[in-house]
């Protein structure tokens, strides 16, 4: 899985806030890739099966809540399973008014319209995630330029062209 292998500072963010929330999280162990890069090279066999051994994992939980967007659209278009992008269950389990961090701020964020957030799962995130960091105390959004241009990191261009993908991040964020 991405998240576990390749951002897993990711997956233990998303996980310290729902813990702060006092939501009971687990991430089950022996748990396979969604087979969404899998499914997109061609596999179907091996993403078939990945599938199959991830329902009868999954199947055991009340909610399915991930930080990877490319995983949430698969459970859903895929699997046929009602799952969420961290987003969307923030938003819609805790709203904008039931989040109660400390800043260590002033905070300057500037919000990149994710692809896979926001073409794979639906624009909405954009905006909710907007409203989330709005919430925030001490923390400023800034308007991107060029809000939709691409950041480099997805469909494989951050693998397998590293140096591609970080000139265009940087050119992304005007560095």
């Amino acid at each position: 899985c991405i998240a576990q292998e390749r951002t897993r500072e990711t997956l233990d963010a998303a996980i310290s806030v729902l813990r702060a929330m006092g939501k009971k999280v687990a991430v089950p162990t022996g748990l396979k890739c969604c087979g969404s890069p899998l499914r997109k090279i061609g596999d179907l066999e091996r993403a078939e099966r990945c599938m199959q051994h991830n329902l009868e994992m999954l199947s055991r939980y009340d909610h399915i809540v991930t930080s990877c967007p490319g995983c949430t659209g698969e459970l859903v278009k895929q699997y046929g399973l009602d799952a969420m992008h961290l987003v969307e269950y923030l938003t819609e389990a805790v709203g904008t008014s039931g989040i109660r961090f400390r800043s260590k701020g002033p905070h300057r964020i500037g919000l990149h319209a994710a692809c896979h957030l926001e073409r794979g799962i639906g624009p909405h995130t954009t905006e909710e995630t907007w409203q989330l960091l709005g919430s925030l105390p001490d923390v400023t959004l800034v308007e991107l330029d060029d809000v939709s241009v691409c950041c480099g990191a997805g469909g494989g261009l951050m693998s397998g062209t590293p140096d591609v993908a970080t000139a265009m991040a940087k050119r992304k964020i005007g560095t």
